[in-house]
């Protein structure tokens, strides 16, 4: 992300300065960095203060400092042009445009940062640079921090079904919990956990996509050790239990409708497993709240 905001910043300084220099017919060097110092300065005051305590002023300090670094530049590249071309290059004039871009680079951030605290979604924006750290160093922690901040107790269903015959077992876990939101945050060991959880009770396990999407998503690495723990006891539990029930098979069923198709799998006592896919499209997740409302519309308990 980092590197993308950056070279997406240098697209633009090369249009700006090319723009600039028909105009003036004149070479004009770095006008279009400075004027897209705004971007630039907000992620590199995000990635610096990824736990978002930094005051305002903070902020217009990286920005003052860029500018700062960029006329140092900016200068020696017009002393240089000057003694190759003979171009003359009015200094003056160039002050002049770097402190209207700063002035003008200033304000709109100062617009930026309000407009986030009048609408009380400067957390959002702190979110973001510890999702920008995240994606860097991938270190968690911070992006982690701000989850925890805005995230809510809740209690969701987790099916774990155990298959036993010919003296080996294994297990199927169904979470309705989302294994994200993004790697190195919350759920997104969520996997190898559940597969370290099963290989230290030497049992093997196959994970399936539950219901939920990123609103149920562990908010924290902690979270889904946890969860990962309640589900291994249920493994051991399931284990140590008489359960020897013998499922006679049952036919698959399947059904298409549009672009939607259900498998339904038999598994035990009235219980099916569904698969549920697209055929023309691409499907990621099937939101709680959806399914809440299919269960209502069917007036399935």
């Amino acid at each position: 992300m980092y590197y993308a905001i950056v070279g997406i910043v240098m697209v633009e300084s090369v249009i700006i300065d090319s723009v600039m220099s028909v105009i003036e017919r004149k070479p004009i060097v770095m006008a279009g960095t400075l004027a897209s110092l705004v971007p630039l300065s907000m992620v590199v005051s995000l990635l610096k203060d990824p736990i978002g305590v930094r005051p305002t002023t903070g902020y217009l300090t990286d920005l003052t400092l860029l500018l700062a670094i960029t006329v140092l530049l900016q200068l020696p590249i017009y002393l240089i042009l000057d003694s190759l071309t003979y171009v003359y290059v009015n200094m003056v004039k160039v002050i002049y445009l770097d402190l209207t871009l700063l002035i003008v680079s200033i304000l709109i951030m100062l617009m930026f940062i309000m407009i986030h605290k009048v609408s009380g979604t400067l957390s959002y924006l702190k979110m973001f640079g510890a999702f920008i750290y995240t994606m860097i160093t991938g270190d968690g922690s911070f992006m982690e921090f701000h989850l925890l901040k805005s995230s809510r107790d809740a209690n969701v269903k987790i099916h774990v079904v155990h298959l036993k015959g010919g003296g080996d077992d294994a297990f199927v876990v169904v979470p309705y919990v989302h294994t994200g939101p993004i790697s190195h945050v919350g759920g997104a060991d969520f996997i190898p956990l559940l597969v370290k959880a099963a290989k230290s009770i030497k049992a093997r396990v196959i994970y399936l996509h539950g219901v939920g999407g990123h609103e149920v998503d562990p908010a924290s690495y902690d979270d889904t050790v946890s969860i990962v723990s309640s589900i291994r006891q249920a493994m051991v539990k399931l284990r140590l239990g008489n359960h020897s029930h013998v499922i006679k098979a049952k036919p698959i069923m399947t059904v298409e409708s549009g672009d939607v198709r259900l498998l339904s799998i038999p598994i035990a006592n009235g219980k099916n497993l569904v698969f549920v896919s697209r055929l023309k499209k691409s499907m990621d997740d099937i939101p709680t709240h959806v399914y809440m409302r299919w269960l209502r519309d069917l007036a399935v308990t």
